[in-house]
């Protein structure tokens, strides 16, 4: 005879509670798929837009850098153009003034018309001469300083839209007759250069120091390190004066230009080889706290070579800390280029910075009479770039740090 089985009533309780935790489990598992996770970038970005002081100084900072990067394009006055006798230290005012441009380019319009129609080789190479000169000659080499293919476009693009037409010398002009406001436009580009190239030198070269050291450890770390000790003791004012005044000789100036090197290229590369130093100690700091951590034994376990664990996993787990001291390495660096071209052994004439046209301001001051526009521009140009990145650099600071953010 069959028996059917019978179930107790101990199994039933069972499978009820497993039937509930499987369904807790698929709430718990839609749930996460419908949560999006925060990364530590877009939470710092949330913290940082309700900063009002620092999103203030990031719009400022952005309108600095466009207006220093279309400069060529904008209807602005030469900023080498000199005129003594007619412009010295003229006030602020709102006269109109033309470039000549048009008129420069009929002439020679009309001297390659003339050449065109020429038959006689004696009087066609004398034209050519003529023509050739006035080439050479031409407003965009002479009021901008023989610029780049891009600056020249711009420029070029500039005179087709608004031609010879130039924006009053609102702010004045200086004791060659220059006008001021040019200036400060096309010194923006020089001084915010300077802090960019040489923040990046800084970057590079100390976050690879750093971290090299931080990781290897042992006898590598305490003899990097050392270096770093020695070079702290170097002042370095001195080092840059020498540096400055060798390469100012005419024969290393001409050696060079024939590689295709600037010497204001040099003049960057040189202070960001300054600014690494304390760069390389926080990022050395950062990766002895991480590199005993789980994500770097997993790397070993998987084969990873030590130059990868440095450079593909270490390295970007420290960003936050680098992003927040480059914010305040470039008004750093900024304020150092303006201490040399205001003590004159930074950038050299004819390039423009505005360390270089408060040097030029204050050498205008005299108990008699005070050119207040002559310092007035440039300075609050200056310290308007240099407290928005303070101010920047504070709010970055505080928008990346995890201990602040509930607060």
């Amino acid at each position: 005879m069959n028996q059917t089985p019978t179930t107790t009533t101990d199994e039933q309780p069972d499978k009820s509670s497993k039937r509930t935790e499987l369904q807790r489990l698929a709430e718990v598992m839609t749930a996460a798929r419908t949560q999006q996770g925060v990364s530590l970038w877009s939470d710092g970005w949330k913290r940082l837009k309700r900063n009002r002081v620092s999103m203030i100084s990031l719009w400022t900072l952005v309108v600095i850098v466009v207006l220093a990067i279309v400069t060529p394009a904008l209807p602005l006055q030469s900023p080498i153009f000199q005129n003594v006798k007619q412009r010295e230290l003229l006030p602020p005012e709102f006269k109109t003034f033309t470039l000549g441009i048009a008129k420069y380019d009929e002439t020679l319009a009309s001297k390659r018309q003339e050449l065109q129609a020429m038959s006689t080789s004696h009087d066609l190479a004398a034209l050519q001469v003529e023509i050739e000169g006035l080439e050479a000659r031409h407003p965009i080499n002479v009021y901008w300083n023989d610029p780049n293919f891009i600056s020249k476009a711009m420029i070029e693009f500039r005179i087709f839209i608004f031609g010879d037409y130039c924006i009053p010398s609102i702010c004045g002009t200086d004791k060659l007759g220059r006008d001021v406001l040019s200036r400060v436009c096309w010194g923006s580009r020089v001084s915010l250069a300077c802090g960019l190239i040489a923040t990046l030198v800084s970057l590079v070269i100390g976050v690879s120091y750093g971290a090299i050291a931080g990781y290897f450890g042992g006898r590598i770390d305490n003899i990097m390190m050392r270096i770093i000790d020695v070079a702290y003791s170097i002042p370095f004012i001195f080092i840059v004066i020498f540096i400055m005044s060798f390469l100012s000789s005419p024969k290393v100036r001409d050696t060079l230009h024939d590689y295709g090197i600037n010497q204001i290229t040099v003049f960057f590369l040189m202070i960001g080889a300054i600014y690494w130093l304390t760069m390389a100690r926080v990022v050395r700091g950062q990766v002895l706290s991480l590199k005993n951590e789980q994500f770097v034994d997993a790397a070993k376990t998987i084969g990873t070579s030590q130059w990868g664990i440095i450079f593909k996993h270490l390295v970007p787990n420290v960003m936050g800390i680098v992003i927040v001291y480059l914010t305040l390495t470039i008004p750093a660096v900024i304020r150092f280029e303006a201490f040399l071209s205001f003590l004159g052994m930074g950038v050299q004439a004819p390039d423009i910075s505005w360390g270089m046209l408060v040097n030029e301001g204050i050498q205008v001051i005299t108990p008699i009479r005070i050119y207040w526009w002559m310092i007035v521009f440039s300075g609050f140009a200056l310290a308007l770039t240099l407290f928005s990145l303070n101010f920047l650099g504070d709010g970055v600071r505080d928008a990346l740090d995890p201990k602040l953010k509930n607060r």
